[in-house]
């Protein structure tokens, strides 16, 4: 080769490489952007949003306190109520499926119990005790290992909206509204369409995943935001 085609050679060497190099830059951005868009999408789905407020329902439902963990700061009989109120919603065992006392009570095993709420919040139940609600009362009944559960319905609090969802190893956070229940508290638009209410209040709820199945790990405050007795009931 003469010296002049080594020069044309190494003239040519460096805008090609510098192509190439581009084009594996390019490549590797849209397969970067490609795996967001993914992730995003699957943080997003309305789908996931929708399963999340199903099963946090009964818990909104029933406003319990803020915890940062069931074994050390949660309000037990809060969470067994919702335990309670839970597995007679659940379908898995209906109120018709449980014995009723001589007062009319339905006798809900202290077993079905202890299931609902590992199920719910991932731990085994620490305590039995009876529970005193708003207006009811689930008597323990120590000697048969049951619960004594009147027939009454439950009073509905809130409802979830799933503002934000954010995935990180085996936990998913969620920024919670909960909507106050009932139709006087829904809003008119411009053009007299309802619409969905101010929230009354925004929790963030922890969940950790097993598998196919989550359970509630946490019940917090967001950053920022105070309790509304403190003067601020919600995050901008």
């Amino acid at each position: 080769m003469t010296e002049q085609s080594k020069r044309r050679t190494h003239r040519w060497a460096f805008p090609v490489g510098l192509v190439l190099v581009l084009l594996a830059v390019v490549g590797a951005v849209t397969l970067v952007s490609g795996l967001v868009r993914g992730i995003q999408y699957r943080i997003d789905n309305p789908k996931d949003k929708l399963d999340y407020e199903n099963f946090l329902k009964i818990i909104v439902m029933h406003d319990p306190d803020p915890f940062d963990d069931v074994d050390t700061a949660a309000n037990i009989p809060q969470l067994l109520d919702i335990s309670i109120w839970s597995l007679q919603n659940s379908g898995e065992a209906a109120p018709k499926d449980y014995p009723m006392d001589d007062m009319g009570n339905l006798r809900v095993p202290q077993e079905d119990v202890e299931r609902e709420f590992l199920r719910l919040f991932g731990k085994n139940v620490p305590l039995h005790a009876t529970i005193e609600g708003m207006d009811y009362t689930f008597e323990y009944d120590a000697q048969n290992k049951c619960y004594l559960i009147p027939t009454t319905g439950s009073l509905q609090i809130y409802v979830p909206r799933v503002r934000d969802i954010d995935k990180v190893g085996n936990s998913i956070k969620l920024l919670v509204d909960y909507l106050p229940y009932g139709t006087g508290d829904w809003r008119l638009d411009e053009s007299g369409v309802p619409g969905e209410p101010e929230p009354a209040k925004t929790m963030l709820i922890t969940l950790f995943v097993s598998g196919d199945s989550y359970t509630v790990g946490a019940i917090q405050l967001p950053p920022g935001q105070l309790m509304a007795a403190e003067g601020q009931t919600r995050i901008a």
